[in-house]
């Protein structure tokens, strides 16, 4: 038979006493979930800083600023205003009208 080991901490109702500190193994959600299993009722997980926080927008901030300009059309592949004829087929004979006949 398994003891009960529940227990209140701050407010909170734990299965167990037992509390992970922030760790390798609480960084990650694998490690949480492993914790989990073996019996800890809660875990810390490690800080996040303002600089890392501050880094990240900066870094967000660029990218979306760089790739601005960008459109999911690649423009190269559209011919120049200079070398398109209109009513010229690729081997330069004429188009044959599309205008309806004169009544």
């Amino acid at each position: 038979m398994t003891p009960d080991l529940r227990t209140r901490y701050l407010g909170l109702e734990l299965r167990s006493p037992l509390v992970a500190s922030a760790s390798p193994l609480t960084g990650e959600l694998d490690g949480l979930r492993r914790l989990e299993d073996t019996g800890a009722g809660a875990a810390v997980l490690p800080s996040l800083f303002e600089e890392q926080l501050t880094h990240d927008q900066v870094e967000l901030d660029r990218l979306l600023e760089t790739t601005a300009e960008h459109v999911g059309e690649a423009q190269s592949y559209f011919p120049e205003l200079d070398d398109y004829a209109p009513g010229r087929t690729c081997n330069g004979s004429s188009r044959p009208s599309r205008r309806s006949p004169s009544r």
